[in-house]
């Protein structure tokens, strides 16, 4: 076995370059010939030197033998990935399909370069339902960069990070590679890149592509539209990125740069129109474009029911909604709340921690002619209780320090400047505060304070804990209708959630901005895929977490098995049975498995 250097032309300008091939002399008859193991390609770069280091552990290992000598990392990774190629390739060539006896020595028997292949298997399975590769093969998107751009996907939910790190997986630790018949190993990053670069410009198509495919395939029909924004922050400056600016990070990151998310999902979850605006934009501003570009009918029958936060229900943007004849239903701005309990019906009442937690509302016509519905709930009146308890406790310390500052030398005393301290911490514990009156007693001259007391007030407001008040066009509504409808806004603050710790969009380490766009379309289509496996799972009841799933799944290998017999060394590729964890989802998602066997007999070599 030898390594051989071909020169070969490419181009109109026939540009030269070398090729790589391993290669190995057989004799047939009289005459010695050389076969192709397997080509290495242009970019095999291992100095010549060390060409017969290589091709002697190769050998070593496709025989099963340990190296004699300690073996440099360079060699013998790449040793083991161009043993387990040859190996794939001979599997591949082999026509035998019948089952076969040898004796076997069982204390030689090994098992080698172990690969994930469960969450895998799966994911591939529901890109498939999906039809995105058929997508992309049909809007002229070449093989090479299909399968780079699948792995990637694949990657980004089992184990998100960075692209680098995510082809490091897909070359060292999945079988990804074999279940779509392409070797990642000679996938370079930068044309990882270039396929991430072909997906952006694809973004508004196939984002409408998928929420079609996802309607079809799990039976949704949304009216409601539920439209939210988070932001992500950047590690580093993020010089040179337009969309990266400094503001109030979800994260509490007011030290570095964000981008905004705006997301527009539909009531079953699947993402319908998304957008990536500056990090300081505010959420007002950006709802009309998001919602115009979603270009709904204007039939009375299937005007979309629009759900959003208070931050983002300004009354310009109500006006806008019922210009064009839509719905909405929106958290009210209204600062004064009111409950009554007479008139309230109760609209969900489950079990937490052995304890019954009830949501009671009420609904009244106002003077414009919508429906404000209060709602009461009592986890979240035991919530806010509980931090506005903290937060008192907070603010009466720190009055404490500052009265007792006024007794203690090297300590502030000046009148005004003790206002003013005050005045900061009122600011800062603003719900706790209004429930105090502060009274600073001072000198004569009123220059130095000497004492500071706090009074509790009359709490005229502490029944109205806990109650909201949503408001709506929707007259014909019930209450536990327009209730349970507001409610799939958390669906979205959940879908925030995923994407941020189990996805990986935070934070975002790129240096070019359409690398920036780049990685959140990659996260949301990663949600796509997570979204679609888990609501078929829900389907049959399996409420797990995707990192729950993925976790799981992850334990489904596929191994060698090296087999020693009297004719040779028997290499057998095979998947792990799997056990009742993975059977449960496995069966509810009807995802059948085989045990892949692939063999490969390398003869013993006669001394």
């Amino acid at each position: 076995m030898y390594i051989r250097r071909t020169l070969s032309k490419a181009g109109k300008g026939r540009k030269k370059y070398y090729t790589y091939r391993l290669v190995e002399s057989v004799r047939e008859g009289d005459k010695v010939r050389q076969r192709t193991l397997l080509s290495l390609g242009s970019d095999f770069s291992l100095p010549r030197e060390r060409w017969s280091e290589l091709t002697t552990r190769i050998e070593e290992v496709l025989r099963g033998e340990a190296s004699l000598f300690e073996t440099d990392p360079l060699i013998e990774n790449l040793a083991q990935s161009y043993s387990a190629r040859i190996l794939q390739k001979r599997a591949g060539e082999s026509k035998r399909e019948e089952e076969e006896y040898a004796p076997v020595a069982l204390d030689g028997i090994e098992i080698q370069r172990s690969r994930s292949v469960g969450g895998e298997k799966v994911l591939l399975e529901t890109l498939e339902a999906l039809g995105l590769s058929a997508f992309l093969k049909e809007k002229g998107v070449g093989s090479r960069h299909r399968q780079a751009l699948l792995g990637l996907l694949v990657a980004k939910a089992l184990v998100p990070g960075s692209e680098r790190s995510m082809l490091e997986w897909l070359r060292e630790r999945s079988a990804l590679g074999e279940l779509l018949d392409f070797d990642y190993e000679r996938l370079s990053l930068s044309s990882l890149y270039r396929s991430t670069d072909i997906l952006h410009s694809l973004q508004k198509e196939l984002t409408d592509f998928l929420y079609e495919r996802q309607c079809d395939l799990l039976g949704f029909e949304d009216q409601i539209t539920l439209f939210d924004l988070t932001n992500t922050y950047f590690e580093g400056a993020a010089e040179g990125i337009e969309k990266a600016h400094r503001g109030r990070s979800k994260e509490k990151r007011s030290d570095a740069p964000l981008v905004t998310l705006a997301l527009v999902l539909g009531g079953s979850g699947a993402i319908r129109h998304f957008e990536i605006f500056e990090g300081n934009v505010s959420e007002a501003s950006t709802f009309q474009g998001m919602i115009e570009a979603l270009r709904f009918s204007s039939s009375p029958s299937s005007s979309p029911i629009i759900v959003m936060d208070a931050g983002i229900a300004t009354e310009a943007n109500l006006e806008w909604i019922q210009e064009r004849g839509y719905h909405y239903l929106v958290v009210s701005r209204k600062r004064k709340r009111a409950f009554d309990e007479e008139s309230s019906v109760l609209v969900r009442r489950h079990e937490r921690g052995g304890e019954t937690i009830d949501v009671e509302a009420y609904r009244v016509l106002n003077d414009e002619g919508e429906v404000e519905l209060y709602c009461r709930s009592r986890a979240r009146e035991a919530k806010e209780e509980a931090m506005e308890a903290r937060a008192s406790e907070k603010f009466l310390e720190a009055l404490s320090r500052l009265d007792e500052g006024l007794s203690l030398p090297r300590h502030t005393k000046d009148y005004e400047k003790i206002l003013t301290r005050i005045g900061r911490l009122q600011e800062r514990y603003a719900h706790a505060a209004q429930h105090y009156g502060v009274e600073v007693f001072a000198d004569e001259a009123k220059r130095k304070a000497t004492r500071i007391v706090a009074t509790p007030k009359e709490d005229a407001n502490k029944r109205l804990k806990g109650v909201y008040c949503l408001r709506s066009d929707l007259i014909d509504w019930k209450e536990e209708e327009l209730w349970k409808t507001y409610i799939t806004l958390t669906d979205l603050e959940a879908v925030f959630r995923s994407l941020k710790s189990e996805l990986g969009l935070r934070p975002i380490y790129h240096r070019k901005g359409e690398r920036v766009d780049s990685h959140i379309l990659l996260t949301l289509l990663a949600y796509t895929l997570v979204h679609t496996i888990r609501t078929q799972l829900a389907q049959k009841s399996i409420h797990d977490s995707w990192e729950t799933i993925r976790e799981r799944l992850s334990s489904l290998q596929r191994s060698t098995l090296v087999l020693p017999t009297p004719d040779g060394i028997v290499h057998q590729r095979q998947n792990a049975m799997p056990e009742s964890i993975h059977r449960r989802y496995l069966d509810a998602l009807g995802i059948s498995w085989k045990k892949s066997i692939r063999r490969s007999l390398i003869p013993t070599v006669k001394m």
